[in-house]
């Protein structure tokens, strides 16, 4: 995970607290409710890309 961008990391720590709603998240972190999702989404695929080959 240390190597996604700051943001993106920031937002997969949040999300693994499971934070009350998306809207808290925005304000948390500062960043407009709706780039969260596409944000959250870039993470998650590089972190995927990341642990495929070992999966193999």
């Amino acid at each position: 995970m240390e190597t996604l961008p700051e943001t993106q990391r920031r937002i997969v720590r949040a999300l693994l607290r499971e934070p009350e709603s998306y809207d808290a998240l925005s304000q948390e972190l500062g960043i407009p409710r709706g780039s969260l999702g596409p944000l959250r989404g870039r993470a998650v695929k590089a972190l995927r890309a990341q642990l495929e080959p070992s999966l193999r």
